[in-house]
């Protein structure tokens, strides 16, 4: 159980060896757990997630929480032509405006998933020899639920009219 090592100000951990024997370990006053939830430890009952709700006893003993947004667009456009090195930046710039607007849509529920920065460079890496619209498609709409893919491509085509080319 981890909730001995939440407990302030005495965190602890009691390990069982071989022989049921246990063993209290006091870690150093420096000593800290990171944990990651997308969900707050609340659950989700999208499916989003696949997240469970955390029990009272563990949220009760966090002490912060930090919510992390994602990047600027600037710092976005940096990142990305870092990672795939050899996409124009314009065409960057296109590509995270698309992804400002999914991410916009999943916020209001209207797509049920959104666009992440890992997401984004692997876009990006396909349109280098699918095509714009073609790599967008089988990297980001196809893994969504049919019902709301024509969203996506609304996002699409409110960034990139039908005559652009990159």
């Amino acid at each position: 159980a981890i909730q001995p090592l939440l407990e302030y100000p005495n965190p602890t951990l009691t390990l069982q060896d071989a022989h049921g024997r246990g063993k209290m370990i006091v870690p150093p006053s420096t000593f800290r757990i990171l944990m990651t939830d997308n969900t707050s430890g609340l659950g989700d009952d999208s499916g989003t997630y696949q997240s469970e709700t955390q029990d009272l006893s563990v949220l009760d003993r966090i002490t912060t929480a930090i919510n992390v947004e994602y990047m600027s667009p600037d710092v976005e456009l940096k990142t990305l032509l870092k990672a795939v090195p050899t996409i124009e930046e314009e065409l960057a710039k296109t590509l995270i405006k698309v992804a400002g607007l999914v991410r916009d849509a999943f916020v209001k529920g209207t797509i049920n998933q959104t666009m992440a920065i890992r997401a984004l460079m692997t876009w990006a890496r396909y349109t280098g020899y699918m095509g714009l619209q073609p790599s967008f498609e089988y990297t980001f709409v196809s893994k969504l639920d049919n019902s709301v893919a024509p969203y996506a491509m609304e996002c699409f085509a409110q960034v990139v009219p039908t005559n652009q080319s990159f």
